[in-house]
């Protein structure tokens, strides 16, 4: 899967877990959700799952391919 970045037009690959956090997000899940979603398909840790999610939102949103809503 892949994304564009909607102002410079650049591409961004993103791997399995990307693409199933992407397109949870899509959708509006929150950050439990998403956690609950790396826990229940892969064997990860809460904390291992937290940051992972963390990392991909800080970096999706540092890049301009995704806003986070409060």
């Amino acid at each position: 899967m892949a994304v564009i970045t909607p102002l410079s037009s650049e591409i961004h690959r993103l791997n399995e877990i990307g693409a199933i956090i992407w397109k949870r997000c899509e959708h509006g899940a929150t950050q439990e959700e998403l956690i609950g979603e790396l826990l229940e398909q892969y064997d990860v840790s809460p904390e291992q799952a937290t940051q992972d999610i963390k990392d991909f939102l800080d970096e999706a949103t540092a890049k301009g391919i995704l806003l986070l809503s409060s």
